[in-house]
């Protein structure tokens, strides 16, 4: 579902090619299934063009914003279980969501000779585990995308508030509201940004080093 756009000079940066679909004032959603609650320390810096969505779950039963005014790590949107959309982060900034990228190469067995012998070359180094998933970040972060996965520099994020079961490794699945909220928000800002759902659309979980189960229930068109 879209709405009518106006693009406000400042509002969002460009992504694929921005269309006009969305109200957008000093980089927040005006719309009245989007709550402004604007956490300033979840800002990190100018966000020049949005490339990709990511999707997130929480690990909790209610949006809780305590931890990102202290440690700064949160996404630009969280939705709750009764599917109120929550912004935390204006669009033209970055947050920390995304986290250390995986090569994306080597995930889908694409990698030139050459790069699938740096990255095995460094992945079976005497580094330490973290050492080395370090320096693969640094190694994928300097290409472009879709070469490499989204980051937290060219993509918007969205929490969908859940618990996590450690004894089962499961996500609570979302409700029927989340749901659709998440369908809204995920298709608006994709149209918006010119971005193709089929593509540009990630879970947390393909991309970083995350719980496998996260976001994997998460439907968004």
């Amino acid at each position: 579902m879209n709405v009518t756009a106006t693009t406000h000079a400042g509002g969002v940066p460009g992504g694929h090619g921005v269309n006009e679909d969305l109200t957008i004032k000093d980089g927040f959603i005006v719309d009245p299934r989007v709550v402004d609650k604007r956490v300033a320390a979840l800002e990190h810096g100018a966000m020049t063009r949005v490339d990709a969505i990511v999707l997130h779950q929480t690990d909790s039963s209610t949006m809780n914003l305590e931890h990102a005014k202290t440690d700064g790590i949160g996404a630009h949107f969280y939705i709750e279980k009764d599917g109120t959309i929550y912004q935390t982060a204006r669009l033209d900034q970055s947050v920390y969501s995304v986290g250390k990228i995986r090569s994306r190469c080597d995930d889908s067995r694409t990698c030139s000779k050459e790069e699938k012998t740096a990255i095995d070359t460094l992945m079976n180094s005497s580094a330490s585990y973290g050492a080395k998933v370090k320096a693969l970040n640094t190694r994928e972060q300097a290409k472009a995308y879709p070469d490499r996965y989204p980051t937290n520099g060219d993509s918007v994020a969205i929490e969908v508030v859940a618990k996590f079961d450690p004894k089962t490794k499961l996500f609570e699945r979302p409700t029927a509201e989340q749901t659709e909220s998440l369908k809204w928000l995920t298709q608006a800002l994709g149209s918006h940004y010119g971005l193709d759902l089929q593509t540009d659309v990630y879970r947390h979980s393909d991309i970083s080093y995350k719980q496998a189960d996260e976001a994997k229930s998460l439907v968004f068109q």
